[in-house]
């Protein structure tokens, strides 16, 4: 008996190891493609880095949605809407409430999921729409690229456009081109969800009165 407690907890402390480790490969994806743009620039402002945190998955379909989740973690430990919740593979959805001590989370699939995403091999943006029936798809394209020129196998992530989920989070990659939509197959496990992070990221806001200070000391020198 104590063999098998011994094992269930090392397996389970290789199982966290490893879901961090996935994440760390992701970011580096990005990272690597963000590093020779800023290269070229002085003096570049970087935004806070993001923190996570931890939750189990204690529930699915529950409540007006079609495909979503209910997380051990709420309010108290730092979880609101709109924050990206991601396994060890990519994006998985967002928290849309958040009580004290549980959140749901609309899963990608869901019918009424959108997410601005990005076509990193294209430089396009889009609109990533769930089909609670089937695989998601892209949709309302910023500038509408030629069909055959999107190729399977295109890396998608997000592009930071809603100003909730940061930019660069793993979504997925094109799975095939079929008429006028486009396939995304997730990287996300979005069938048996165990263990999972919520992101916990602050976009840079513009300070009203910083800027108001400003000019008066402008006006106030012009002066």
């Amino acid at each position: 008996v104590q063999d098998y407690f011994r094992i269930y907890a090392e397996n389970k402390r290789l199982r966290e190891e490893n879901a961090e480790l996935r994440v760390w490969m992701q970011d580096a994806l990005s990272l690597r493609r963000q590093l020779s743009y800023y290269e070229v620039l002085l003096e570049t402002k970087m935004p806070e880095p993001a923190t996570f945190v931890d939750a189990s998955v204690i529930g699915e379909n529950n409540g007006p949605y079609d495909n979503a989740l209910i997380l051990s973690a709420g309010r108290r430990d730092g979880v609101a809407p709109g924050q990206a919740v991601v396994d060890d593979n990519g994006l998985l959805g967002h928290v849309i409430t958040s009580g004290n001590s549980a959140a749901r989370v609309l899963l990608l699939t869901d019918y009424e999921s959108r997410v601005p995403v990005f076509i990193e091999d294209m430089e396009v943006e889009a609109l990533l729409t769930g089909k609670s029936s089937g695989t998601p798809i892209l949709e309302t394209f910023e500038q509408r690229p030629a069909l055959e020129r999107i190729l399977p196998g295109s890396r998608i992530v997000t592009s930071g456009a809603d100003g909730l989920l940061p930019r660069g989070l793993p979504v997925g990659e094109v799975a095939r081109v079929q008429g006028e939509a486009v396939f995304v197959e997730l990287y996300a496990n979005l069938r048996t969800p165990d263990l999972v992070r919520v992101v916990e990221y602050q976009f840079p806001v513009v300070d009203d009165s910083e800027e108001i200070s400003s000019d008066e000391v402008t006006a106030s020198a012009d002066g």
